[in-house]
C-alpha cells in the first residue's frame, strides 16, 4: 500500500471516529422508579409531564459519546423547568421510547444495564467486597438494573445493581449476590403478576392473576414466592367459609391508642397476605363488604371490612365504626 493510501485510510479512519463522537448514540437503560414520568420538551423549553412508566421499563438513553472517572457512559442532559416548577429546575436526560423522543429526570435511570428483579431478600454492599455490607436490603421482588456479575472475594458471584430509593428521590448503585437477582422475562412478569394480585381484594380476580403466574416458565425461587401468594391466598378463604354480605357504610377508623391500622388484601390477621396501606387513626372510609365470621384480635370480637375508599382492602371491624 503506498503512503498516500494509507494516509488517506487513516484519515478517513479519524473522520469516522470524529463524526461518531459527535453524533450522539443510544445505550440501553432502565427506568427505575415506580409510576414515574417521560416528559415532552415544549417550545419554550418547558418540560410537560407526557407517558407514565413503571419500574423496570427499558429506554434507550442518548449519550455523549465520553466517558465518566468509572468509565460510563455519559447521557446527553439539560437543565429545564417543569410544568407547575415555578421556574425551578431539574436535570433531564433525552431518551428513545416507543421510538419517539422523551426526556426523563436523570436520576430516575440507570443507565447500560438490563431490567431484573430480586428473587430473594438480600443484603447489599457498597462495594465488591463482602465485609462492606450496607445496614439495609433489598426485598423480594423489587425492581432493579442488572449490570455485570463479578467476582467477590471467596470465588462468591456477584452483581452490580441499581434500584431507587424512595428517601433520596434517586437511583442508587450496589452490589448482591448474583443468585440473589433475576433479568429472566418470566421472573420479571412473575412478580408483576404477584404485585396486582396483592393489591386486589377480589379473591376471584386474584386467582386469576396467580393461575396465570402458574404458566409461566419461572426460576425455583420465584415459584416459591407464587406458591405462596397462593397459600395466603387459600388461608384467607377461612375468613370467608361463613359467606360475606354487602355492608355499605361510612366509617371512621378507630384505635384505643391512635396506632395506624393496616390495610391487607386479604381478609384475616393470620391469613398471610400483604399490608397494602395503613390508616391513620380518624381517617374516614367507605365500607363495600363484611365477612360474617368473626376474628377476635386483643378481645375485640369483629368481621372483616372490605373498604374501597380512600385505598382498596380489608381492615379488622373492630378498629372502626360507623360514621354519623
Amino acid at each position: 500500500m503506498s503512503g498516500f493510501l494509507k494516509k488517506s485510510v487513516l484519515c478517513a479512519g479519524m473522520l469516522f471516529g470524529i463524526l461518531s463522537s459527535l453524533c450522539a448514540a443510544t445505550v440501553p437503560s432502565v427506568f427505575l422508579q415506580d409510576a414515574g414520568w417521560l416528559w415532552s420538551e415544549q417550545k419554550d423549553g418547558v418540560m410537560t409531564a407526557s407517558v407514565k412508566l413503571n419500574a423496570g421499563t427499558a429506554l434507550d438513553v442518548e449519550v455523549t459519546g465520553e466517558k465518566d472517572s468509572s468509565g460510563a457512559p455519559v447521557a446527553k442532559i439539560k437543565e429545564a423547568a417543569y410544568d407547575g416548577s415555578k421556574g425551578k429546575t431539574l436535570t433531564f436526560a433525552e431518551v428513545k421510547y416507543d421510538g419517539k423522543t422523551y426526556w426523563v429526570i436523570s436520576n430516575r435511570v440507570a443507565l447500560q444495564k438490563k431490567p431484573a428483579v430480586i428473587v430473594e431478600d438480600c443484603a447489599m454492599y457498597n462495594t465488591k467486597s463482602l465485609a462492606d455490607v450496607i445496614n439495609a436490603h433489598l426485598d423480594i421482588g423489587s425492581v432493579v438494573a442488572a449490570g455485570n456479575v463479578a467476582i467477590a472475594t471467596g470465588n462468591i458471584d456477584i452483581i452490580e445493581v441499581s434500584y431507587y430509593s424512595e428517601r433520596l428521590y434517586a437511583v442508587r448503585t450496589v452490589y448482591v449476590k448474583a443468585s440473589k437477582v433475576s433479568s429472566a422475562l418470566d421472573d420479571i412478569t412473575a412478580f408483576k403478576i404477584l404485585d396486582n394480585a396483592a393489591k386486589t381484594s377480589d379473591l376471584d380476580k386474584k386467582k386469576a392473576l396467580l393461575d396465570s403466574a402458574d404458566m409461566l416458565n419461572v426460576s425455583s425461587k420465584v415459584k416459591r414466592a407464587v406458591d405462596k401468594a397462593r397459600d395466603d391466598m387459600d388461608a384467607s378463604k377461612d375468613m370467608l367459609s361463613e359467606g360475606s354480605e354487602l355492608y355499605n357504610k361510612a366509617m371512621t377508623v378507630q384505635t384505643a391508642d391512635l396506632s395506624k391500622v393496616n390495610v391487607r388484601n386479604i381478609p384475616g390477621s393470620t391469613a398471610g397476605g400483604e399490608v397494602v396501606a395503613q390508616l391513620e387513626s380518624g381517617t374516614l372510609v367507605k365500607a363495600a363488604v363484611k365477612t360474617k365470621k368473626m376474628e377476635n384480635i386483643e378481645g375485640l370480637v369483629a368481621p372483616w371490612i372490605m373498604i374501597m375508599e380512600p385505598v382498596e382492602g380489608w381492615i379488622f371491624g373492630g378498629y372502626a365504626s360507623e360514621s354519623e
